[in-house]
């Protein structure tokens, strides 16, 4: 875990953040999710995200998908959103690919990128289950899993993975 991520980030995250085992991943998206991060070539330790080619990803589950980029300073992880699938910018009734999550959640960001710092920080697969404030409308639960990759093979620069609404 990278200095500074931790128990205090899930803290921070509030009540409604609850991370889930992976060995109960029931959802079929994310199932193939972790299947096919698993099974990409490594130069180190992790993937690199130019091995992810959305050819590979069923249409099933290409609409759920997300990319987001990790740039480290100081110890401490930034976020931007690069990819959000069909599904995502339907739910969020926007599309948020190239903002932040302060830009694109502004009424939650915090809760969002304790969650992102979790998963860069572990290096290895994460999955958390939080109440969505969806635009306009109530609170909403959804499941997010977060593969890291990192184009060294070694630190985190992108988080792969899939939201899905259980």
């Amino acid at each position: 875990m990278c200095p500074g991520i931790g128990a205090k980030d899930l803290e921070h995250a509030g009540n409604s953040f609850v991370e889930i085992d992976l060995a109960t991943v029931e959802d079929r998206r994310d199932v193939w999710i972790l299947d096919y991060w698993a099974n990409l070539p490594r130069a180190g330790a992790l993937p690199s995200p130019k091995h992810i080619d959305p050819l590979d990803i069923p249409p099933d589950v290409l609409p759920y998908i997300f990319k987001v980029s990790v740039e480290w300073t100081d110890g401490r992880p930034g976020f931007v959103y690069r990819l959000s699938g069909t599904q995502l910018t339907k739910e969020y009734d926007r599309e948020i690919t190239g903002m932040t999550p302060r830009a694109a959640f502004p009424n939650h960001f915090e809760e969002l990128e304790a969650g992102y710092a979790i998963a860069a920080g572990r290096q290895r697969p994460t999955i958390h289950r939080y109440h969505l404030p969806v635009l306009n409308r109530e609170y909403k639960w959804v499941q997010r899993l977060m593969c890291p990759l990192a184009s060294d093979g070694e630190t985190v620069d992108m988080l792969f993975g899939c939201l899905t609404f259980p």
